[in-house]
């Protein structure tokens, strides 16, 4: 199913930004992982520049008409779609929609369930003990501009649903997410650094 989207229509610095925009001009299949990823990654990168209302329109456009289906991945394109306006959501202040948002991810897939959620947390704070924040890379690592970028994309994506689950619907005291949050301001704060010098 093809699905047009709310793109910017303005032109940004960042090439990364600009190929995305010129990939997804012609829409997407919303039963493609491939199309959908690439729709939450331009959301992402727009959001980390700070243009917020943009990535917001961009997320709206698709995230909630993605269902679930056991024989694709797509639905973890919904997962961070919506996670990402459930934040953005939140950083406003919006706690009760945020909360909102959080639940159609839940509801939109019948194997998780908000009242079975320690296993999200758990994974995702032993998946803490393995990051490392881009200042404490090896200086010898070679690395492009994209994988490097794409790198501060996925790590994002990581944190950012089991943060909300944390703090929005388990209501965990907030040394249980605070270090989620770090992890989420941190790499904004790269994935910024890199689309300004792309």
């Amino acid at each position: 199913m093809k699905k047009e989207l709310c793109l910017p229509n303005k032109s940004y610095h960042s090439k990364i930004i600009e190929r995305l925009v010129s990939s997804l001009t012609g829409g997407i299949n919303i039963n493609q992982c491939k199309d959908t990823d690439r729709a939450v990654e331009l959301a992402t990168y727009l959001y980390a520049i700070n243009d917020y209302k943009v990535a917001v329109e961009l997320l709206k456009s698709f995230a909630y008409d993605i269902t679930y289906s056991e024989k694709s991945g797509v639905w973890g394109s919904k997962q961070n779609a919506m996670a990402l306006l459930a934040y953005s959501v939140l950083r406003q202040g919006l706690e009760a929609e945020a909360k909102e948002i959080l639940i159609e991810i839940f509801e939109s897939n019948p194997n998780i369930h908000t009242d079975e959620t320690e296993w999200i947390i758990e994974d995702a704070s032993e998946d803490i003990t393995y990051y490392e924040p881009k200042d404490n890379w090896p200086v010898d690592l070679e690395l492009t501009n994209k994988e490097i970028t794409l790198g501060h994309y996925s790590t994002l994506a990581q944190f950012t649903f089991p943060y909300l689950v944390s703090k929005v619907i388990r209501k965990d005291d907030k040394r249980i997410y605070e270090p989620f949050s770090e992890i989420i301001n941190t790499e904004l704060q790269y994935l910024q650094e890199e689309l300004k010098n792309d």
